[in-house]
């Protein structure tokens, strides 16, 4: 695995060259910044294999923080002024459609991650290739609720469900990723519990706020 043998390089303060700048995945970005520092150390005589463990670790926690790579904003939603009844009686329909037979997908990500986990590197493409419905199915529903309109009131709970989704579906994208960029899959990793509990605050919260103004 490319990965492997650049952290291997950067470890022994060999000089790794990348003729690709703009195409670095974070694992070439990881194993690029281990072999700079390593390299600074080495010249300066304070290198040690205690040091470069040290280095390892803390550069490899800084990646695995994964930051969401397309955010949505109150400017990417269809806002309606519109407040009625009748707005969030329409609302409910087509977020209906938007979620029935895709959510919730919890126990099905999280039981193809297990297997995953438990496969060995041998069987891993095959069982990764399972969480290619979820994603298609996650990428309709971003788009769906990207276009939807949404009364005013409850903005802010369609753009936090809509982030929520997309941050998944960017996880679950890190993990099909695993052979090419392993250290973005072990940042999706970290990340991915954390994200499917938000989703599901999120989306209790925006039925209650859904509740709130219907009664009103």
């Amino acid at each position: 695995m490319k990965g492997e043998r650049e952290l291997a390089l950067a470890a022994a303060g060999e000089e790794i060259v990348y003729l690709d700048e703009g195409n670095l995945t974070e694992t070439d970005k990881f194993a690029r910044e281990l072999f700079s520092t390593v390299a600074a150390l080495n010249q300066s005589g304070e290198i040690d294999e205690t040091t470069v463990e040290e280095l390892t670790t803390s550069l490899a926690l800084e990646i695995q923080t994964p930051v969401q790579r397309k955010v949505f904003t109150m400017a990417d939603l269809k806002i309606t002024s519109d407040n009625s009844t009748a707005s969030y009686q329409k609302y409910s329909t087509d977020t209906d459609k938007i979620f029935i037979g895709k959510y919730p997908f919890d126990e099905k990500v999280i039981d193809i991650l297990q297997r995953f986990s438990e496969s060995g590197e041998d069987g891993s493409p095959t069982i990764l290739a399972e969480l290619d419905p979820v994603i298609k199915n996650l990428i309709t529903m971003v788009e769906g609720m990207a276009t939807v309109k949404v009364p005013a009131e409850i903005a802010t709970n369609h753009l936090d469900v809509t982030n929520g989704l997309q941050k998944i579906l960017e996880n679950l994208e890190d993990f099909r990723n695993f052979e090419k960029d392993p250290i973005r899959t072990f940042g999706a990793a970290s990340a991915l519990p954390g994200s499917l509990a938000e989703l599901d605050q999120s989306i209790l919260a925006e039925l209650r706020a859904i509740q709130s103004n219907m009664e009103q």
